[in-house]
């Protein structure tokens, strides 16, 4: 089950598009929201990603400062973001060849428009907030590059990837922007962006370690499959998990569940600055992942049409699956 907020919105908006258009979009959203049995319901197959969710929470967290904004302004928030990431993820697929010729080529305008249009009812024309917004478009849209590239590279540094990976979340700092802007808070905003760009790393090394073989038999050097090649000592190649013991794989495993943990204390404490919007379990659901626990070893691999990893330049078996909704 996806969103439901989302849903409705998503109807709203393809009823006011052609039909052939709106059946098309309709496929390729299904196809993104194919399930493959996440552990957290911040992937948005049960429930909404951490990112819709976030203008709202800000809004409380905000109390009188933010009275201007409605809890409805807030979930049109989320919104805008969500037009923003389809728009980016199927100009990815375009330029990369995965759709061919098809109706979609003109979706990402429409969505693109309908993010600026959800975000002018609520800032109006602000210099200083689409000034911002279309910072954090290209942040994202680099983000995405960075990735891609560092991924390729066998010799990129880990921490070099891993702040690619937050750089991909950016557009998802633009609702809580749009809150703190309209409330008057000139502080916040900083600890936000920090605190969405610990949530990107997080979510896509979660996603790595699904994506291990898959990705390494492409070519690419995930963030796990790097921890666990340089922990066990073994060449990062396609066969780098099958020729790996238990033991090898949990020290791996281990390394990879204490990042995780820095990355969520440091977002705990991001959270904490700004008022604990963000709920406390979130953070530890990250901090203990289910399927991470001593002696489980990943299961079976699962392939998804354009659902699958990474979101990066731009091939569809490249992208970041936690944009999903």
């Amino acid at each position: 089950m996806v969103n439901g907020g989302i849903d409705r919105q998503l109807t709203r908006l393809l009823n006011s598009w052609p039909e052939s258009l709106a059946r098309e979009f309709r496929a390729y959203r299904a196809a993104l929201c194919h399930a493959r049995g996440r552990n957290l319901p911040q992937w948005g197959q049960s429930s909404s990603p951490y990112w819709y969710d976030l203008p709202e929470w800000i809004r409380r967290a905000e109390g009188a400062r933010a009275r201007a904004i409605t809890p409805r302004a807030a979930r049109d928030a989320g919104w805008g973001e969500s037009c923003l990431m389809y728009a980016i993820r199927i100009q990815d697929d375009l330029l990369d060849g995965q759709l061919g010729r098809t109706s979609l080529a003109v979706a990402p305008a429409l969505l693109h428009c309908e993010a600026a249009r959800v975000f002018m009812s609520m800032i109006g024309n602000r210099p200083q907030f689409w000034r911002y917004y279309y910072r954090a478009v290209r942040g994202t849209i680099g983000g995405i590059l960075r990735a891609s590239a560092l991924q390729r590279d066998p010799g990129a540094p880990e921490k070099d990837l891993l702040e690619s990976y937050a750089e991909v979340d950016s557009i998802f700092t633009i609702g809580p922007a749009a809150i703190y802007m309209v409330g008057g808070n000139r502080t916040a905003h900083g600890n936000v962006r920090a605190l969405v760009g610990e949530f990107g790393k997080a979510f896509q090394i979660l996603d790595d370690m699904e994506d291990v073989e898959e990705d390494l038999s492409d070519g690419r050097f995930n963030y796990a499959a790097r921890v666990l090649s340089r922990v066990c000592g073994r060449p990062a190649g396609p066969d780098l998990l099958r020729n790996m013991t238990p033991g090898d794989l949990n020290r791996g495993l281990a390394e990879i569940a204490s990042t995780l943990g820095r990355i969520a204390t440091r977002a705990s404490r991001l959270n904490a600055r700004i008022g604990s919007p963000v709920p406390e379990e979130v953070f530890e659901s990250l901090r203990t992942p289910p399927a991470w626990k001593p002696g489980r070893v990943p299961g079976p691999k699962q392939h998804d049409f354009v659902c699958s990893s990474h979101h990066s330049s731009l091939s569809s078996r490249e992208r970041v699956s936690h944009w999903r909704t």
